[in-house]
């Protein structure tokens, strides 16, 4: 695709996400932020020709956040955390209610010891995933992190009795084994 459409946001994206997904994470880098120059380009030009229609503003704007948050996942993998955090509180300003960004917030926060910041977060984020868990069970897996974080981040302020709250309700929840602390959502 990069090939057939060198100028397209949309194309350097999904192959800015395959190197994120092979671990290339430098790679990754450095093609998210083609992805954004191309997507401030485009929308200066109001839209991109893709060979089967257009992409308007609100598909760029669309493509901006998603490729925002894959940047921070990949600056967050590399280790760089104060700037993976700086790009998770814009993207928190733009999409306050977004699971995943709540709890990728929580876990930088708790790297870089602001634990009630960490804290405020895993609430969010416990708080936003509950119904989602209670209703359909087949998608607890894919939100088990957030909820063993809450209980994490509670021991981290030195709440014993929160902590151990949380973790009987992680545990209610799911029956396999903890999962690694500070893993991230996408």
């Amino acid at each position: 695709l990069t090939d057939k459409f060198p100028q397209h946001p949309l194309a350097e994206f999904l192959y800015a996400v395959s190197l994120y997904r092979a671990q290339r994470l430098t790679e990754a880098q450095a093609s998210f932020k083609r992805v954004e120059e191309m997507i401030y380009l485009a929308s200066s030009a109001q839209a991109i020709k893709d060979g089967s229609g257009l992409l308007t503003q609100n598909e760029l704007d669309q493509l901006a956040l998603v490729n925002k948050n894959y940047w921070a996942l990949t600056l967050a993998s590399l280790g760089e955390t104060s700037s993976a955090l700086a790009y998770y509180q814009e993207l928190s300003q733009a999409q306050p209610d977004n699971i995943s960004v709540c709890h990728n917030l929580s876990i930088l926060y708790g790297k870089i010891g602001r634990y009630q910041e960490a804290l405020e977060y895993a609430q969010k984020a416990r708080t936003l995933v509950h119904n989602i868990v209670q209703d359909q069970a087949q998608l607890r897996a894919a939100y088990e992190p957030i909820y063993y974080n809450l209980a994490y981040v509670y021991s981290l302020v030195d709440d014993k009795a929160q902590a151990a709250q949380a973790y009987n309700e992680w545990r209610s929840f799911f029956a396999s084994e903890p999962p690694k602390v500070g893993q991230f959502n996408q």
